[in-house]
């Protein structure tokens, strides 16, 4: 029903989230906090750059192996500096339509069970920003998906900022999270033996500064 073909592309996705959520400890907070895109001390807000940010997921098949996917289309605003972590905010909206396994079979059927024509999006909103030390953060609040809200923290880790000529002022996150698909109320009758319930999200956020 579901074949476990990847593409390079995913696993180079995968590959980098491992390798940014596992290096992460090492970037240097103090640089981050004294870049100049940061200098205000109230929160500024960016926009989500769709062409630079990615979204992956992996769900095991059958009792076996993971599969993996990622969702083509996101959009949404980031407001944030270290020092005004309390007008502090995200919200991420996911086309869940977007959705690309890399095999057009399957694509078809997590679309069914997205029922995506019905629940076009999922987002995620978050209003609490807590520093956990260092780059790390801790965001408290909710996700929506397949027409169901729950509350929900996940941790992200504060990559970098830039300010090139080319792009203009940037702020980059990446966060890793697990959610049940029954809790959405996705596909609540498929046994886990079948298609697993926990679906890990890898998610880096690009956002650019908005004047």
């Amino acid at each position: 029903m579901l074949r476990s073909t990847i593409s390079t592309a995913t696993l180079t996705v995968v590959a980098a989230f491992a390798l940014a959520l596992s290096g992460c400890a090492g970037t240097s907070a103090k640089n981050l906090m004294t870049d100049p895109v940061f200098t205000p001390d109230t929160a500024q807000t960016y926009a989500v750059d769709a062409v630079h940010s990615s979204i992956v997921f992996k769900i095991q098949h059958a009792g076996t192996a993971d599969f993996f996917g990622n969702f083509q289309k996101m959009s949404g605003t980031l407001k944030f500096a270290p020092k005004d972590l309390e007008n502090s905010s995200v919200r991420v909206v996911i086309d869940t339509a977007s959705v690309d396994t890399n095999n057009g079979d399957r694509d078809g059927h997590v679309k069914a069970l997205f029922e995506t024509d019905k629940y076009p999006e999922a987002i995620f909103e978050g209003a609490n920003f807590r520093h956990r030390g260092g780059n790390r953060y801790t965001i408290d609040g909710t996700m929506t998906f397949h027409g169901v809200t729950q509350e929900m923290s996940v941790d992200a880790v504060l990559v970098g900022s830039s300010n090139m000529e080319r792009f203009g002022p940037k702020v980059g996150f990446t966060s890793s999270f697990i959610l049940d698909r029954t809790a959405f109320g996705v596909a609540p009758d498929m046994p886990a033996s079948v298609l697993g319930t926990d679906v890990q999200v890898m998610i880096g956020v690009e956002a650019n500064l908005q004047r």
